[in-house]
């Protein structure tokens, strides 16, 4: 049985981006296809080469926030654009997102002595932050500029900086008196921000509120509970609905990544830039029932279908030479079928350590580890990773196959005949406790990993418990599927 397989096959783009002088940014649909390109890209490339730009794990008008690790990756993929070539991964969700200008992500970065920064690039950094320019500083989010020296009075310290640069450099850096002038401490680094989005200083708190009561002239503030905490330098869930009140500028995602080179991944169409607009609208529609909690429209809330086209349209297709037969039904057809003389290189692959040394206990000696897939030689060869999409090139002599992509199946706790053994795998990203997200099925409690088994089968699954204290199984091969929520709730009120 063939299997043919829609995927933008890595070792092909592997080989566009050692030819291309750029970085690249590879559009593909949805999380699921970003997560797989990821991993097949990590079997040719170092860490360091490869990002995936994380989408944000909440819908459209969500009522809780962009989780603090999410935030964190995104912070450091757009503060090391300029770092060393890569590959970035992003998805068609993310295309839709009002994001702030460049300047306002390096603001959060560390700043030393010696560092290059000009003072066009700091200007620009302050700019985002919707800092005052004057020729004197004499309060908070305010700077002057005086040749190669720039006064900031920055929120988050007791003292305004004072940073002298030469030649695109920082010389040196201290902290002031406002009214004197006159020098306190010599300091050897220094932050503008502390990368929260919003940001809760008096001028950002200022420029939400005016643009919130000219929005909505019609809406009482006094009752709605996210204007009155905002307005009180508080953050609460759900404030991004009002992120783009804080933006006097905003940038696209075409726009912060303006140096890469743009492809589109095999099988990307514009459909799924349409169904994703028309998922927007209806959540506008679903969330705009509330006024005490009143939101902006799509084309103020998200950056529009069209602008999002009109840049797809201009952006090559990655194609491969050859379609991707895979020519096995699933992983224990191949593993049955494999002839001893086999002039292929043939890769078996898996992310559970107990089915690795199984395997390499059934093919030993006529088995190769290895920890690259450019080191596969000819005949068996095994690797452990994550899951990724079989493959199969004749023109490059190469098959692979990940045991963990074929078991897709959900177990249910009370399936009969189903026994169970506790197992701890250091490479999970959970710890025991932790809640956790699933796409389908919301919030629950991590319970660590378990072997079922089931019809003579065994798989390791992902134990989350719900506050019905019921169990869902999630074979690793959908860990994708499940995140960690990073808000404090009461979980003896919940579970």
């Amino acid at each position: 049985m063939n299997q043919k397989l829609s995927q933008s096959n890595a070792y092909e783009l592997c080989k566009y981006y050692q030819q291309s002088q750029k970085s690249i940014c590879l559009v593909v649909n949805n999380n699921k296809e970003a997560k797989f390109i990821t991993n097949e890209l990590s079997l040719y490339l170092s860490e360091g080469e490869i990002n995936h730009f994380p989408e944000n794990e909440i819908l459209p008008y969500d009522h809780f926030s962009t989780p603090e690790n999410i935030l964190i990756d995104r912070f450091t993929i757009l503060n090391s654009l300029s770092l060393k070539k890569n590959i970035l991964i992003t998805t068609v969700k993310n295309l839709f997102e009002i994001y702030p200008t460049i300047g306002f992500f390096e603001s959060v970065k560390t700043f030393n002595i010696g560092d290059k920064l000009s003072i066009t690039n700091l200007e620009e950094i302050l700019s985002s932050l919707n800092y005052l320019k004057t020729n004197k500083i004499d309060g908070i989010n305010q700077y002057s500029l005086r040749g190669g020296i720039a006064d900031i009075y920055t929120p988050i310290y007791k003292n305004p900086l004072r940073v002298e640069l030469f030649d695109d450099h920082i010389e040196s850096i201290r902290y002031f008196d406002p009214d004197s002038q006159l020098s306190i401490d010599k300091i050897n680094s220094f932050n503008i921000s502390k990368g929260s989005i919003p940001s809760l200083d008096e001028l950002s708190i200022k420029i939400f509120k005016d643009n919130w009561r000219e929005y909505f002239q019609h809406n009482d503030e006094r009752l709605c509970e996210i204007f009155q905490k905002l307005n009180s330098g508080i953050n609460p869930e759900g404030s991004e609905i009002y992120l783009p009140f804080f933006l006097k500028t905003h940038s696209n995602f075409f726009d912060l990544f303006g140096n890469y080179k743009f492809l589109k991944s095999t099988g990307f169409t514009n459909e799924s830039v349409n169904e994703y607009q028309e998922f927007i609208s209806q959540r506008f529609e679903d969330e705009n029932i509330d006024s005490q909690r009143p939101i902006l429209e799509p084309k103020d809330m998200f950056i529009s279908k069209d602008i999002i086209t009109s840049h797809l349209n201009k952006i090559e297709l990655f194609n491969n030479d050859e379609s991707n037969n895979f020519p096995y039904k699933d992983f224990e057809d191949l593993k049955n079928s494999i002839p001893s003389n086999d002039k292929k290189k043939i890769v078996l692959s898996t992310s559970i350590s107990s089915e690795y040394e199984l395997l390499i206990k059934r093919f030993i000696p006529n088995i190769n580890e290895i920890n690259n897939i450019q080191n596969a030689k000819e005949g068996l060869n095994i690797i452990n990773s994550r899951v990724i999409r079989p493959y199969y090139s004749k023109k490059n002599n190469l098959l692979v196959a990940h045991r963990e992509y074929f078991i897709d199946t959900y177990v249910e706790h009370e399936e009969k005949n189903t026994s169970f053994r506790s197992k701890q795998d250091k490479n999970i990203m959970f710890d025991k406790g932790d809640l956790v997200i699933h796409e389908n099925y919301g919030l629950g409690r991590y319970e660590g990993l378990e072997i079922v088994t089931a019809n003579n089968i065994s798989n390791e699954y992902i134990k989350i418990i719900y506050s019905s204290n019921e169990s869902l199984y999630v074979p690793l091969r959908s860990i994708d599927l499940v995140s960690k929520y990073h808000k404090n709730i009461d979980l003896e009120a919940y579970f």
